[in-house]
């Protein structure tokens, strides 16, 4: 008999909840729940009606939780445990995000910290594992790192916004092998195949060169599209040379094309176009035709003037296309100089060559 009370008294203890591994879960206050001071009441009060708002337009809920302790447990499993307590997301929809912000262990917070993005089942296809993590080290700890951690949180829930808004993507990189991508931008309706990586050259201080290969980035600002190679040199042999020199290491912009797209209904506007983006004295030249069928390859005449006295600078290779269907010109210059490379081999005039409108 006293061998069954041990064994029911053994049982019960294991089932019922031990002081020792219970977890003291913070409440909701609503959208934005910060724990630790780290948002001002503008801040707070802002980022709940941004998200307040894309819950009311997409149904998905996205939860911003900044805590001093993770209680003893692994910051996902802190997320995980978290994530069920608020019940994030719609019931029938599992469509929640949990962004959380805790610190880690050992260290100074909020100077240093660790963040997860838990994701509820009906989103994870969308905010996948890869996605999530891109957030983190592209958008928010960047920021983080600088010590603008309102900044990268801002940053890291507008990049979950428009992951899950709902509408059709703005562009897109998808890769066509091992050395080539093609961007395409939906929106401003064109696309053209870039090199995976860029090379960067150049010098720093005491005639160091250095030399990086970068992933190409694009950058959509407006009507404008930066292809751009990256801005960080990376070799570590030149970063200790560097460093017994004490010499500061420079970041280094990318060079890059900036592909401007323009509403063009006729030639006065296009000769308005060139007079404005390249000078006043640049002319409109011959129309050629391209390789895709109803575009154009525009030629931009100087005014045989002197560098110095021109007002038709052309001391750069340009690109001008024009598409009198969807009325819209694409243009860009690339310097004076190729820029990017493929395998030792510079491809600019293979990535213009490839540039294509696309319909809508």
């Amino acid at each position: 008999m006293k061998k069954i009370l041990l064994i029911v008294a053994i049982i019960s203890s294991l089932l019922l909840p031990s002081a020792a591994f219970a977890v003291n879960l913070p409440k909701a206050t609503g959208f934005v729940n910060d724990y630790a001071g780290i948002l001002s009441s503008s801040e707070n009060k802002n980022l709940e009606k941004i998200l307040k708002n894309f819950e009311a337009k997409t149904s998905n809920e996205i939860a911003v939780a900044i805590v001093n302790s993770f209680d003893g447990l692994e910051k996902f499993d802190y997320s995980q445990k978290l994530f069920a307590s608020w019940k994030i997301g719609k019931k029938n929809k599992n469509n929640g995000i949990l962004f959380l912000i805790g610190p880690k262990e050992g260290e100074p917070f909020p100077e240093k910290g660790e963040t997860v993005i838990n994701v509820g089942l009906g989103l994870e296809g969308t905010i996948t594992d890869s996605l999530a993590g891109s957030i983190l080290d592209n958008e928010v700890l960047p920021l983080f790192k600088e010590g603008k951690m309102p900044e990268g949180i801002l940053a890291g829930v507008n990049a979950l916004m428009a992951a899950t808004s709902n509408e059709p993507p703005v562009s897109s990189l998808e890769p066509i092998d091992d050395n080539w991508d093609l961007y395409t931008n939906y929106k401003l309706g064109f696309s053209v195949e870039v090199p995976h990586k860029g090379k960067l050259e150049g010098h720093l201080q005491g005639n160091i060169e250095y030399f990086a290969y970068n992933e190409i980035k694009a950058i959509e600002k407006g009507n404008i599209v930066y292809i751009s190679s990256g801005d960080e040199y990376q070799n570590s042999s030149i970063q200790k040379s560097i460093k017994s020199r004490k010499t500061e290491a420079k970041r280094v912009q990318g060079v890059s094309w900036a592909i401007l797209i323009k509403k063009i209904k006729n030639d006065s506007q296009l000769k308005s176009l060139i007079k404005q983006k390249y000078g006043s004295s640049c002319k409109l030249g011959k129309k050629t035709k391209s390789s895709q069928e109803g575009v154009f390859d525009i030629e931009i005449l100087g005014d045989g003037k002197d560098l110095g006295e021109t007002r038709c600078p052309m001391n750069f290779i340009t690109f001008m296309k024009y598409y009198p269907k969807l009325q819209r010109v694409a243009t860009w210059d690339i310097g004076q100089a190729p820029n990017f490379e493929v395998n030792g081999e510079y491809v600019d005039d293979k990535m213009s060559d490839s540039f294509a409108f696309i319909d809508q």
